[in-house]
């Protein structure tokens, strides 16, 4: 782990075997933060789960809360 963000629920991790690439594309990145109803996909791993969950759904509210993390609420569940 190189480094862990909590209230963004994000990681970096660090792999020291090159094998583990082989066969993977990354993810691309949006540029800038999406529109409210601009349809988006949400990869991720939820709690209580060992498996990547895919959920789309259209974006319907932005804020930023008290610990200055940018939020993105979408109309659909993500489980």
């Amino acid at each position: 782990v190189v480094a862990v963000n909590l209230p963004g629920d994000v990681a970096v991790l660090e792999v020291d075997d090159e094998a583990f690439w082989e066969g993977k594309e990354p993810l691309g990145l949006a540029l800038a933060l999406p529109q409210l109803d601009e349809n988006v996909t949400c990869v991720g791993f939820p709690v209580g789960g060992d498996n990547v969950s895919v959920t789309r759904g259209v974006v319907s509210r932005i804020d930023v809360n008290s610990l200055c993390v940018v939020r993105v609420q979408i109309d659909a569940a993500i489980n």
